[in-house]
């Protein structure tokens, strides 16, 4: 079943989850560099510009489960493929790198993966 994500276009009432190192919780200074850093570049240059709508001819029709975000599964697999990260890698950044990675993704890391990384080991 195929979902347009829109909730990157809109700001969390609250930061994702429990997480205290979410942009929005960094000082106006440090956030104001982050939006001007790589990541919001990518953000509003790459990310925002993905057409997801081409991929839903590959979901089921039927009511299912939501995929998870194509913008999402594509941002992630060209930030592997221009920082040369294997998958192993890609995963540690995206989950421990939070305000970069997320600041240019505008996701929190439940998203892929389904919970926080602690003890996960279906990548290991």
């Amino acid at each position: 079943m195929f979902r347009k994500n829109t909730k990157h276009q809109q700001p969390a009432l609250i930061p994702y989850g429990h997480d205290v190192s979410a942009a929005s919780e960094l000082p106006e200074k440090q956030r104001k560099r982050l939006e001007n850093s790589w990541a919001g570049t990518f953000y509003k240059e790459f990310f925002s510009r993905i057409d997801e709508q081409s991929f839903a001819v590959l979901y089921s029709e039927k009511d299912s489960r939501p995929n998870v975000p194509v913008n999402v599964l594509v941002g992630l697999e060209a930030l592997k493929a221009g920082f040369g990260w294997s998958d192993q890698e890609l995963y540690e950044n995206y989950c421990y790198d939070t305000n970069r990675q997320q600041h240019c993704l505008r996701q929190p890391p439940a998203i892929v993966g389904g919970s926080r990384p602690a003890g996960r080991t279906d990548i290991e």
